[in-house]
Order: structure tokens, then sequence, then C-alpha cells
């Protein structure tokens, strides 16, 4: 973790996060945290079974967790909830483009008046007949 200048060794021998090792921390406002662990847990493994992918033209993913890629999270929750946040934290910096880009999709007689991002979190930016 030193190697990767995650943590500093200090003068008494004990070890303390460097500014990049905070970014692990859950409670940092920039963690990292969720992107890092969804990356060991799921993007590592699928990406060592990419020669399956190129050889037979199915999915590394299903060949490494044994079933397709939403099923699995359905069937296994707590990474389901790792990938729900990962892709929340992924796209917050977005959110204006998204509002934007959703809102110019809609007529403008069936936009919302008021934009907003909760309206957009809860799904409620265009009529469900959109």
């Amino acid at each position: 973790m030193v190697v990767l200048q995650l943590l500093t060794e200090e003068a008494d021998g004990c070890f303390a996060l460097t500014p990049v090792g905070q970014l692990l921390r859950a409670d940092h406002p920039e963690s990292m945290r969720d992107l890092i662990l969804y990356w060991g847990e799921i993007n590592y493994p699928t990406a060592q079974a990419m020669e399956h992918s190129v050889r037979t033209g199915s999915p590394a993913f299903d060949k490494v967790f044994g079933a397709p890629f939403f099923e699995y999270f359905a069937q296994h929750r707590e990474t389901g909830r790792l990938f729900n946040r990962v892709m929340a934290e992924i796209t917050s910096g977005h959110l204006p483009a998204i509002i934007t880009a959703a809102a110019t999709a809609c007529s403008a007689s069936r936009a919302p008046k008021r934009l907003s991002m909760s309206a957009v979190a809860q799904g409620c930016l265009c009529p469900a007949s959109f």
C-alpha cells in the first residue's frame, strides 16, 4: 500500500492514509471506495475471462459469474446495491446534462414545468408513457 502511495509509514512505525488513500474511506466526500470494490469484485474477474468472449462471442461475465449481468445482481443483492451506488457516483457529475437531454427529448407539452434532481431520481421527468 505504501508503494501504491495509499499509505505512508510514520516515524513510530505506524501507517497513515495519504491524501490518495483517503479516497478509499467511505465517509470521504469524493470517496472511490465503492468503485474500487466494484472493479475488484466484478470488472477484474470479467476482464480476466475476456478471451472467452473473443473465442465464443458469449459474455465473459456470464461465464465468470454463472448468470447474465442483471440477473446476477438480482440474485446477489449486496453486489447489486454496490453496482447501483457506483453508477450513481459516476453519473452524479453529469446530472445537469442528463436533465437537459431528457427535457429536450420530452415534448414541451409533456415536460414538467420545473426540472429537479429529485424528479430525475424518482423517474418523474416525463410521463410514464414516454
